[in-house]
């Protein structure tokens, strides 16, 4: 598998109401669309750059525009390719929201990042037509004193 870059797509991040311990909260937005990006199932997608000391809330997937039922996609990181989105079917106009091992359990909050790492995107087979926005919200801890 090769790793491609897609983070061209990435929006200028919306601001959250600050959170009791004075970290920044915001909510990102990555808009991809396969008919003028084609996915191929033998690559990883990477979709943004996480900063060091990021802790990702939730993560949400939502398909705008319809691909072949069986054609799934999965949002992760580099330790686990479905960590925030477990293979979610393109063939389905919806919002999934957080069905992934880091944040779908009641005991998991989410995942602290204390280096930075990658968000990315993996499909299980070749997507041409499908529109997808994937929104996450995070935290960016103050810097230790």
């Amino acid at each position: 598998m090769a790793n491609v870059n897609l983070r061209v797509n990435d929006t200028t991040p919306t601001r959250l109401p600050a959170g009791p311990g004075g970290e920044t909260r915001w909510m990102q937005v990555f808009e991809i669309d396969c008919a003028v990006t084609n996915l191929s199932s033998s690559n990883v997608y990477q979709v943004w750059d996480i900063p060091a000391r990021t802790v990702i809330e939730s993560v949400a997937l939502e398909v705008l525009t319809a691909e072949a039922a069986a054609d799934t996609l999965k949002i992760g990181d580099d330790d686990n390719d479905d960590g925030f989105i477990e293979a979610v079917t393109c063939g389905t106009v919806a919002l999934t929201v957080d069905t992934g091992d880091y944040v779908d359990a009641a005991a998991t909050k989410g995942k602290l990042y204390t280096a930075a790492r990658i968000m990315s995107v993996t499909p299980s087979a070749a997507i041409t037509k499908a529109k997808f926005r994937i929104y996450v919200q995070a935290s960016q801890l103050p810097a230790a004193s």
